[in-house]
């Protein structure tokens, strides 16, 4: 399993993003299995998982959706629509937090 609680995405409407501590993953190389240990178990289909890859390397939304397009099929607007999704999700299951809401002593 990985952890890692670095700066992991900037998100040009929210912030950075970082995960949060004490989430870890585990993929299988097409989907993603992250635990919460708080939260419990949430698992990345293989778009969401690309996602999430792109993320933890420091990926902006608007790189993560470029590749998307690039790599599948779909619409701008569908992508666009999932990947806020997924960001709204991660943050709303407490697995990634915006930095911007944490004081400047903060790691």
């Amino acid at each position: 399993m990985k952890t890692m609680s670095k700066i992991v995405a900037e998100d040009e409407s929210e912030g950075i993003l970082q995960v949060k501590e004490g989430v870890v993953w585990k993929s299988d190389g097409l989907e993603i299995v992250i635990y919460h240990p708080d939260g419990g178990l949430f698992f990345l289909d293989e778009i969401a998982s690309l996602a999430w890859d792109m993320l933890v390397n420091g990926a902006t939304r608007t790189e993560i959706l470029s590749n998307i397009l690039r790599e599948y099929d779909v619409e701008e607007r569908i992508a666009l629509r999932d990947l806020d999704e997924l960001l709204l999700n991660l943050r709303t299951y407490e697995l990634v937090d915006d930095s911007s809401h944490h004081s400047k002593g903060e790691e």
